[in-house]
């Protein structure tokens, strides 16, 4: 199975929205240029959310999505890791432009452009 998920990254296009650029093949991330160092997990809940740019995801979606079936009610791990990008993507991360909170349900990444 996560053979599968990594094969389907190889065949996909990069999703650029704004300065931040994600190339799934290659796993970079990168904004204005510059390469950020993400871990594997920092990698998949940014990917999923940029690939579902503008859309709002719920907590319970997005802690299945990027962590598997078994999981729904953690939301301790996404605080955690969206803080953690936050503090890598955002100029200002007390007042993120792209990593949004949609309060009482989940986060969604900025439309593009």
């Amino acid at each position: 199975m996560r053979r599968s998920t990594t094969a389907s990254f190889a065949t996909e296009m990069p999703i650029v929205i704004g300065a931040i650029e994600l190339d799934p093949a290659r796993r970079i991330v990168t904004k204005a240029g510059a390469v950020l160092r993400l871990t594997p997990k920092e990698f998949d809940l940014l990917y999923y959310l940029m690939s579902h740019a503008g859309i709002p995801i719920s907590h319970t979606k997005l802690l299945q999505a990027v962590w598997g079936a078994e999981y729904g009610q953690e939301l301790e791990y996404l605080r955690t890791f969206v803080h953690q990008l936050r503090r890598k993507l955002e100029d200002d991360p007390s007042a993120p432009e792209y990593l949004l909170t949609e309060l009482h349900f989940g986060y969604r990444f900025r439309p593009a452009d």
